[in-house]
């Protein structure tokens, strides 16, 4: 009441969280870039603790919580895309097929969606398969009575590509090839077109063509073109005279 009476408004106090504190404040995330709130996050989404157990993270909560002390934001991202292949991936202890032979699975990586399963002939060293290398038969634990083992599944093979790397235009090697293709041409290393062009070039009547633009009657018509057109300005002839009275000047001075 004191200060709405000395300011002469209405103040209306409302209390914040912690997000919206962090928000209005700023820093920097654990990732190392400024906090998601601050920078483009309009809204805060709900974050649950069921979307680290969902994504194989570490429960610890100084691990997954934020400047705020709440979970972080970020654990929302993909969310969509872990559940997805929670969904298509097997379970852990699951009866699979291989192209090695049935076996458990003993691991799920959700990012590379890979599996390690563990063979009946060698169960204490499991391999990783992908997921299009599997038949699943019995999802999650229990018994094998009554399952049907199919045929083992092809292994995919990944086919090797040759990389080729362009250089942009403009680096260092394309601005300097043209001009080592000029000294290529320099030393002799010409072709046929090339010798043409350069006899044509100095056959003798292009030498006499160029004899005369230079100073031939062609030039001399262009020197009295250019003499004419100084003589006719009064600018032009006024710096004549003041250059040459300077002249005379620092001549009798000497």
């Amino acid at each position: 009441r004191d200060l709405a009476s000395y300011l002469h408004c209405r103040i209306e106090l409302r209390q914040i969280g912690v997000r919206d504190e962090a928000k209005m404040i700023g820093g920097i995330g654990i990732c190392g870039r400024t906090f998601c709130c601050a920078q483009f996050l309009n809204t805060f989404m709900p974050v649950s603790i069921k979307m680290a157990k969902t994504q194989n993270l570490s429960l610890n909560p100084s691990k997954i919580s934020g400047a705020c002390g709440r979970l972080m934001c970020c654990l929302k991202y993909e969310q969509y895309a872990y559940e997805d292949a929670v969904r298509r991936l097997p379970k852990m202890d699951s009866f699979v097929q291989t192209p090695d032979g049935p076996g458990n699975v003993k691991a799920v990586d959700l990012l590379r969606e890979t599996v390690k399963v563990a063979l009946d002939p060698d169960p204490e060293h499991p391999r990783t398969y992908r997921e299009s290398e599997i038949i699943l038969l019995r999802n999650g634990k229990g018994s094998r009575e009554g399952i049907e083992i199919p045929d083992r599944p092809e292994r995919c093979v990944e086919e090797k590509r040759e990389e080729t790397f362009s250089l942009p235009f403009g680096t260092y090697e394309n601005q300097t090839a043209p001009q080592e293709r000029k000294r290529n041409n320099k030393g002799g290393g010409l072709s046929g077109a090339s010798n043409e062009r350069r006899n044509a070039r100095d056959s003798g009547d292009n030498r006499d063509k160029r004899r005369a633009g230079k100073g031939g009657k062609s030039g001399q018509n262009k020197a009295a073109r250019k003499r004419d057109f100084y003589e006719g300005d009064p600018k032009h002839r006024r710096q004549k005279a003041w250059y040459q009275n300077n002249r005379r000047n620092s001549k009798g001075g000497m």
